[in-house]
């Protein structure tokens, strides 16, 4: 691996945590809009049903899957972004490290 590579690599690794960067923050917007979705959906559900309180709570759980699974989505979005973001910047240190190792040996 030649200087050029690792830094065409570093180069390439800094424009995808850009990327990710920007996709964490819509992810973070989405599961937040979601959880916000969810929460208000659960507790009109809640208040229009009739019965004793465990069966209402059963049954706004049971009416609101689909906005519980929109949550879940988003979350799993969320936490993917972040853990790509983790591994672009251990990619970056072990390039960084890489690109030293290279530097000291041409230097001999």
């Amino acid at each position: 691996m030649t200087p050029q590579d690792v830094n065409k690599r570093l180069l390439a690794c800094l424009d995808n945590l850009r990327k990710v960067l920007d996709d964490l923050k819509s992810d973070d917007y989405a599961a937040a809009q979601a959880k916000g979705v969810y929460e208000v959906a659960k507790a009109r559900s809640f208040l229009t049903t009739d019965g004793p309180v465990e069966s209402r709570k059963m049954r706004a759980i049971e009416l609101t899957d689909t906005e519980r699974q929109a949550l879940d989505l988003a979350e799993v979005r969320h936490r993917a972004s972040q853990e790509l973001m983790r591994f672009l910047k251990v990619e970056i240190e072990v390039l960084r490290t890489v690109s030293s190792t290279i530097r000291a040996e041409m230097s001999l």
